[in-house]
């Protein structure tokens, strides 16, 4: 079985404990619920205007693609 030394026992020894990348719980919510109120437009949009409504989210971001694309391959 493996030991696992505690924190105080690493700093003792000179060695940085891992660090810890927790993100908030606030943020985490906060992006499910824009994705969970973006896929209730995008399915309001598509039960209002039928096929329209499906394919034009994916029109309408073509420019912010596009202008996105070009930032990234500027550098």
């Amino acid at each position: 079985m493996k030991h696992i030394e505690s924190e105080a026992d690493l700093a003792s020894k000179g060695v940085e404990p891992p660090h810890k990348d927790v993100q908030s719980p606030n943020l985490v919510r906060n992006i499910y619920l824009a994705l969970a109120g973006g896929l209730g437009l995008w399915g309001g949009a598509i039960a209002l205007w039928g096929v329209p409504g499906l394919y034009m989210p994916a029109v309408l971001l073509v420019p912010v693609f596009a202008v996105l694309l070009v930032i990234v391959t500027r550098g």
